[in-house]
């Protein structure tokens, strides 16, 4: 039976919770890869980044639709800055497991309701260190493979 996003979340806790200073996540739809959620673990806290469902804009500028924008507002993510960050969180280190299980249950809503990723098994991962010249580390969540190495 294929992983559900009820499988992933708890999961994604877990992950979220092993992360160490300098250690990146990142999800990424398999056929969009430019939809995404990504992590990393600094000494004082966890940013999280999801990408925003886009659609075309004047001058091909692409911009948030006022749908994907009103959900993530509401999840209390911070939009995007003219510095290209995507919209983004950050929780200070070390966090409670409620926030931990509130930040994965935005990230799973962004990926799922906001940038249409229908089944885990849509993503794929990278994980890294950071502060061992990028070392890859493997993440245990169901139905998502590691991505190739590029």
């Amino acid at each position: 039976m294929p992983a559900t996003w009820e499988d992933f979340t708890p999961a994604l806790v877990r992950e979220l919770q092993r992360l160490g200073d300098g250690l990146y996540l990142v999800l990424n739809d398999r056929a969009r890869p430019w939809r995404f959620a990504q992590f990393y673990q600094a000494r004082t806290h966890l940013t999280a980044e999801v990408s925003g469902q886009t659609e075309d804009g004047s001058g091909g500028v692409p911009h948030d639709t006022p749908q994907a924008r009103a959900l993530l507002e509401a999840m209390s993510w911070s939009p995007p800055t003219p510095y290209g960050q995507s919209w983004h969180l950050r929780l200070p280190w070390p966090a409670t497991t409620r926030e931990y299980r509130d930040l994965a249950g935005s990230v799973v809503r962004a990926l799922h309701e906001v940038n249409g990723t229908a089944a885990p098994s849509d993503l794929t991962y990278r994980a890294w260190d950071g502060n061992h010249d990028n070392r890859p580390w493997t993440v245990d969540l169901p139905g998502v493979a590691e991505a190739p190495q590029i």
